[in-house]
């Protein structure tokens, strides 16, 4: 294995690449006792487009999620049963862009990956056990329709993305779901699940002469594919479909939802640099430590803090700020406002300095939760760089930089979505 010490932040990362096409990432911590484990795929609800080369290929909306439930049936049962036997604690889970498989465990790691490599190289796919999991999704689809949060996030999601995959739900729709059949988790088992295409991330306690000998063993039993894919790249336009909408729903509280696109950045270092100032820069004009925050509480408007969240999908990077609120259009009106005056007005450099000093002591902590550490390491690796330049870039954002990307939240589309009680 490549040794690489990040000395900035005490931490050291073992890489290794087999002839397979497999990585393998070690973040070890030995002053810990438990080992997370995960095989990850740059494969998630979004992709639904794929070409070799040569032909097309389409799948229906919730593929992915559908594809990693069913990978854990096999001909004994439920795979799951076996990682629980050998006292380990699994799970998966499928965003938009990826598909993470995952256990933590403080014995039995190996054997643990072996099942983990099992489970994700055999396929038992049956019409039986398809139709069987397509009632079960069908009814976290109509639970997923009937949760108000959710559906509110789509109806905005509809407003803002013309042509996105990310308008559709993670677990893709009853009519989309039932076009899911064998040859089609076939085709993404043969293309997709293969190793050029997964990464192996060990992190906390790791027996790293042990995992030496063990990719010893693995490059001996993993074979390289043939069946080269590539990702087709969804394209949107910068607009939205629709600036202003109201609903009315059955809720306890009215709310506000404003989704404002973010531009595609190529540098994926210069994208969070944006993101972290734009974060710091909604933390002073709008954020808990605003001055309209404390007039919105003082006047009995807000009862919890506003809540902001970018989400990074390539062709589909947003900022989505929600506000529980009796008065939404009063708190938009506000928040246009404000968001047509100077960012300068409402920080200066020593309350910048202040929350950049908080920004950097909350990454330094975030090393000490491992599972955590685990999954950001492994996202930033599918989006072609570490977790640690991440860290540094957020480190180098300075005061002209959170004016700079604060002042320009006005200069990119926004759909508002005003969601009334009934």
């Amino acid at each position: 294995m490549t040794h690489h010490y990040v000395k900035h932040y005490d931490e050291h990362v073992y890489t290794h690449k087999l002839s397979s096409g497999l990585t393998i990432i070690a973040l070890p911590k030995l002053d810990v006792k438990t080992t997370y484990a995960a095989i990850a795929l740059p494969f998630g609800a979004c992709h639904i487009s794929f070409n070799d080369g040569e032909k097309e290929y389409s799948l229906p909306f919730g593929s992915a999620h559908f594809f990693e439930h069913k990978i854990y049936a096999s001909k004994e049962g439920d795979m799951f049963s076996k990682f629980v036997k050998l006292g380990l604690d699994p799970n998966a889970m499928t965003s938009y862009d990826t598909t993470t498989y995952f256990f933590s465990a403080t014995k039995n790691i190996f054997e643990g990956l072996d099942l983990l490599f099992e489970t994700l190289d055999t396929s038992y796919f049956t019409n039986k056990n398809i139709a069987s999991e397509r009632k079960i999704i069908n009814e976290e689809i109509n639970m997923d329709q009937d949760d108000m949060m959710t559906s509110l996030y789509q109806r905005l999601y509809e407003n803002m993305f013309e042509s996105h995959p990310i308008k559709a739900d993670i677990l893709g729709s009853i009519e989309s779901i039932s076009h899911i059949n064998k040859e089609t988790l076939h085709w993404i088992h043969n293309y997709i699940y293969q190793d050029e295409h997964k990464l192996l991330i060990l992190s906390g306690n790791i027996d790293l002469i042990a995992l030496e000998k063990y990719i010893i063993q693995l490059e001996k039993k993993r074979t390289k594919t043939t069946n080269h894919l590539l990702f087709n790249t969804s394209i949107e336009s910068f607009h939205v479909v629709k600036e202003r909408d109201v609903v009315t729903k059955e809720m306890a509280i009215s709310r506000l939802l404003i989704g404002i696109k973010l531009p595609s950045l190529d540098d994926e270092l210069l994208f969070h640099k944006m993101k972290h100032s734009i974060y710091i820069a909604l933390h002073t004009i709008i954020g808990d430590a605003s001055d309209i925050h404390q007039q919105w509480i003082d006047q009995d408007i807000i009862h919890q803090a506003v809540q902001y969240q970018i989400t990074h999908v390539k062709g589909a990077d947003h900022l989505v700020i929600q506000v529980p609120t009796e008065y939404p259009e009063l708190v938009l009106k506000d928040i246009e406002f404000i968001f047509n005056q100077d960012v300068k007005k409402y920080i200066d450099t020593k309350t910048f300095n202040r929350l950049k000093k908080t920004v950097n002591a909350s990454q330094i902590l975030s090393l000490d939760q491992h599972e955590n550490k685990m999954f950001q390491y492994l996202k930033a690796h599918f989006k072609g760089i570490d977790m640690f330049q991440i860290m540094d870039a957020i480190n180098d954002v300075n005061y002209d930089d959170v004016c700079n990307h604060g002042n320009q939240l006005r200069e990119y589309p926004i759909s508002s979505l005003i969601a009334k009680k009934k």
